[in-house]
């Protein structure tokens, strides 16, 4: 591909990306950043596979029942592509550990399937000043944006503050369709993708927030103003 050439693949290999996550949304995410190369994969998940998530949680199957997530993840994306670093963390992810975590990394994506995570996912990049991806899905929807630290607005400036704990379903109860988190968990990876080969922020899910429906293949984009009283960018430029 001429907008990619050795160039572009030696950036991709240079590429350290951290996904939050091995579920519906981090099984696409892993395989595709795997497949196209990117250099260091480090993956974070407490989980263990379990029969009733396999709808959409692609990377494991019926044989990792029970096997820790990070495990069966790791050994999939062996399989899928040796020559990568691949660098499971078994933890819950979490104001504690977000720093050490982010360390090393370039590009953050989550994958999470709970809000408090997504928005220390957004938390932790700025904090980091590396660019990230945040998505969510829930039944036929999915939405998703993509951030530049101290220029773009953020996930926390359009959502503001986590909604109290308990107060909201998590995605897995409400019910997702598997092809919701593989569609959006595709666009995701693509994100991370044409950060590295350096397209343009407009060319990207910045500044926008994209809106899928798939039951009626809708895709809209809803353009979103920074907030420069944001708990997390406010002031940051």
């Amino acid at each position: 591909m001429p907008d990619i050439g050795a160039e572009g693949q030696r950036k991709i290999g240079n590429a350290k990306v951290i996904v939050i996550g091995t579920g519906g949304l981090g099984s696409p995410i892993l395989s595709y950043l795997a497949a196209a190369g990117i250099g260091t994969i480090r993956f974070v998940d407490n989980d263990v596979v379990d029969l009733s998530n396999l709808n959409r949680q692609v990377i494991h199957d019926t044989l990792k029942i029970g096997q820790r997530k990070v495990d069966s993840a790791r050994s999939a994306l062996q399989s899928l592509n040796p020559d990568i670093t691949l660098e499971p963390v078994d933890v819950k992810f979490t104001r504690d550990n977000a720093k050490e975590l982010f360390n090393g990394i370039q590009y953050a994506i989550d994958a999470s399937d709970n809000l408090e995570a997504k928005f220390l996912t957004n938390d932790a990049a700025i904090e980091a000043g590396i660019p990230c991806t945040v998505g969510g899905v829930i039944r036929w929807d999915g939405q998703m944006l993509s951030v530049r630290p101290g220029r773009s607005t953020c996930y926390r400036c359009v959502f503001g503050e986590e909604p109290p704990e308990g107060s909201m379903k998590a995605p897995a109860e409400l019910g997702i369709i598997g092809v919701t988190a593989g569609l959006l968990g595709v666009i995701a990876a693509s994100e991370a993708i044409k950060y590295f080969l350096g397209f343009p922020d407009e060319a990207c899910l910045v500044n926008r927030m994209l809106m899928v429906d798939v039951r009626s293949l809708d895709f809209a984009h809803v353009a979103v103003k920074r907030n420069p009283t944001c708990k997390a960018c406010g002031g940051k430029a």
